[in-house]
Protein backbone atom coordinates (compact mmCIF):
# COMPACT_ATOMS: atom_id res chain seq x y z
CA UNK A 1 0.00 0.00 0.00
CA UNK A 2 1.08 3.50 -1.26
CA UNK A 3 1.56 6.39 1.38
CA UNK A 4 -1.67 8.44 1.01
CA UNK A 5 -2.58 12.02 0.09
CA UNK A 6 -3.22 13.22 3.36
CA UNK A 7 -0.09 11.69 5.08
CA UNK A 8 1.93 13.39 2.42
CA UNK A 9 0.25 16.70 2.81
CA UNK A 10 1.20 16.23 7.11
CA UNK A 11 4.62 15.32 5.51
CA UNK A 12 5.11 18.58 4.40
CA UNK A 13 3.21 20.70 7.26
CA UNK A 14 6.00 19.05 9.45
CA UNK A 15 8.60 20.57 7.33
CA UNK A 16 9.85 17.40 5.84
CA UNK A 17 10.37 16.38 2.29
CA UNK A 18 7.82 14.14 0.10
CA UNK A 19 9.01 13.00 -3.30
CA UNK A 20 6.63 12.10 -6.03
CA UNK A 21 7.74 9.04 -8.22
CA UNK A 22 6.55 9.09 -11.76
CA UNK A 23 7.62 7.33 -14.80
CA UNK A 24 11.23 5.88 -13.52
CA UNK A 25 11.61 10.02 -11.93
CA UNK A 26 12.01 11.48 -9.06
CA UNK A 27 10.33 14.62 -8.08
CA UNK A 28 10.89 16.40 -4.86
CA UNK A 29 8.63 18.91 -2.64
CA UNK A 30 9.95 20.25 0.18
CA UNK A 31 9.50 23.66 2.54
CA UNK A 32 11.11 26.40 0.58
CA UNK A 33 14.00 27.21 3.39
CA UNK A 34 15.25 23.84 2.30
CA UNK A 35 16.14 25.02 -1.12
CA UNK A 36 19.63 26.86 -2.75
CA UNK A 37 17.83 30.12 -2.37
CA UNK A 38 15.28 29.79 -0.19
CA UNK A 39 16.62 30.68 3.23
CA UNK A 40 13.88 32.67 5.51
CA UNK A 41 11.14 31.96 2.98
CA UNK A 42 7.67 30.36 4.22
CA UNK A 43 6.02 27.77 1.80
CA UNK A 44 6.74 24.91 -0.19
CA UNK A 45 8.76 24.38 -3.47
CA UNK A 46 8.15 21.34 -6.01
CA UNK A 47 10.62 21.00 -7.96
CA UNK A 48 8.26 19.41 -11.21
CA UNK A 49 7.13 23.20 -10.83
CA UNK A 50 9.61 25.20 -10.94
CA UNK A 51 10.81 27.90 -8.90
CA UNK A 52 8.13 28.89 -7.59
CA UNK A 53 6.76 29.38 -3.66
CA UNK A 54 3.77 27.83 -2.74
CA UNK A 55 1.75 29.29 0.48
CA UNK A 56 -0.16 26.13 0.62
CA UNK A 57 1.18 21.99 1.03
CA UNK A 58 -1.96 20.37 0.00
CA UNK A 59 -1.84 22.86 -3.58
CA UNK A 60 1.52 22.28 -4.00
CA UNK A 61 1.19 18.37 -3.62
CA UNK A 62 -1.95 17.66 -5.43
CA UNK A 63 -0.43 20.38 -8.77
CA UNK A 64 2.34 18.19 -8.87
CA UNK A 65 0.43 15.28 -9.07
CA UNK A 66 -2.07 16.74 -11.37
CA UNK A 67 0.95 18.09 -13.85
CA UNK A 68 2.56 14.31 -13.24
CA UNK A 69 -0.39 12.51 -14.61
CA UNK A 70 -2.08 14.28 -17.22
CA UNK A 71 -0.97 11.91 -19.47
CA UNK A 72 -2.21 9.34 -17.58
CA UNK A 73 1.01 8.21 -15.86
CA UNK A 74 0.98 6.60 -12.42
CA UNK A 75 2.42 8.40 -9.36
CA UNK A 76 3.60 7.32 -6.37
CA UNK A 77 4.13 8.93 -2.98
CA UNK A 78 7.37 8.34 -1.09
CA UNK A 79 8.76 10.02 2.15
Amino acid sequence: MGNTFEEAVEMLEDGMEVTLVCEGYDYDIAPADGWVGGDGMDGYISLVLGNRVYDDAEHVLRESINFLSRDGAEVEIEF
